[in-house]
């Protein structure tokens, strides 16, 4: 028993351990790639700072006296930066100059453009920001600057990418572990208990009890189904005892006792009805009441009033069809947990008149 134990607890350890290590690996991934990313955008938007500072002064004196060759050799000094692929000088006139950079396979070129750069369509990986220049305080243009996010991304592909491959290399092994683990442990006793209940739900055998085999959570699960069958059991027997009363007495009634649905369908038909009308039980049970005895027709009308008001009716010293007798008839309205239905009660009063 101990040895039974013991393998029971290395092998839930195990299983808890599997489960712990994946859930660390995955959060360290994530949590990686979160803040490599954050510190990535950091650092560029601080070298993004630092440069539109730089051109605000450097350009100003240039641009201010228009001199077009410092300008060329400024544009083409920020973007020997890595990070920035065109610029677009403007004067308060419009437009003034602009420069491209070209990357091949063997060299960086710069191209100087006579009209602004504009972003390619469909190329969300390059931006803009724009950056005032001023002389002594006095404005004399901006200059636009195009810098590309690509090698940023790049750079968290990268690590997103080995991050979940050094993942899902171990995914196997977890799946494999997990399969075999759970399988032992939790779904063939889970099943067991599964087709077991189904079984007693499909024959309503509620005296019958499911076997422990283990006193771990799956035994008490069991336990407590057991406890649970054992109660609906208990309260099936005394429902069953009930319904048998119930009948005995509505069979013994000297009352004709019979009871319809919201669609005319009879759902109670007692002896008494038997012997006024000639009818059977299991003749009359799941008829049309007004086709299986038209003698009572002539309450169908006020019998669904009494219904809809909830009110009950009765009609004394009664006679029905052609039957030489007298009789009290009471209708009774039915409305219990969303279901209608109607009573007749008829009692013979041909002795009393």
């Amino acid at each position: 028993m101990i040895s039974f134990f013991k393998k029971r607890i290395t092998s839930k350890f195990v299983l808890i351990l599997i489960i712990t290590v994946a859930i660390v690996n995955g959060v360290s991934v994530l949590l990686f790639n979160y803040f490599h990313t954050n510190n990535l955008k950091k650092n560029m938007e601080e070298e993004l700072s630092a440069i539109s500072q730089s051109i605000e002064y450097s350009y100003s004196n240039s641009l201010w006296y228009y001199d077009k060759k410092s300008i060329t050799n400024l544009n083409k000094s920020i973007l020997s930066n890595d990070l920035f692929v065109a610029i677009n000088i403007y004067t308060s006139y419009g437009f003034y100059a602009g420069e491209i950079k070209i990357l091949s396979e063997k060299e960086v070129t710069y191209q100087v453009i006579d009209q602004p750069y504009e972003i390619p369509k469909n190329n969300k990986s390059i931006q803009s920001i724009k950056v005032d220049i001023r002389y002594d305080e006095s404005h004399v243009g901006y200059c636009e600057l195009f810098y590309t996010t690509s090698s940023l991304y790049h750079v968290i592909r990268t690590y997103t990418r080995n991050g979940l491959l050094s993942f899902f290399i171990s995914v196997p092994m977890i799946i494999i572990a997990l399969f075999f683990s759970i399988n032992k442990l939790i779904l063939k006793p889970v099943m067991k208990i599964t087709n077991y209940t189904k079984e007693i739900s499909r024959t309503n055998s509620y005296d019958l009890q499911l076997e422990i085999h283990s006193a771990d959570e799956i035994g008490s699960l069991t336990n407590d189904i057991n406890n649970m069958l054992s109660q609906i059991n208990k309260r099936d027997i005394e429902i069953n005892q009930i319904k048998r009363l119930l009948s005995s007495i509505i069979e013994s009634m000297p009352s004709v006792l019979i009871a319809i649905d919201e669609n005319s369908v009879i759902t109670q038909w007692n002896q008494a009805a038997v012997m006024l009308t000639g009818i059977d039980t299991s003749d009359a049970l799941g008829n049309n009441l007004w086709n299986l005895f038209p003698l009572l027709s002539s309450y169908k009308y006020v019998s669904f009033k009494s219904l809809e008001s909830s009110v009950s009716k009765e009609f004394l010293d009664q006679q029905i069809g052609d039957i030489e007798k007298y009789f009290n008839i009471y209708v009774y309205p039915l409305t219990s947990e969303g279901q209608k239905g109607i009573v007749f009660r008829i009692d013979d009063i041909t002795e009393l008149i």
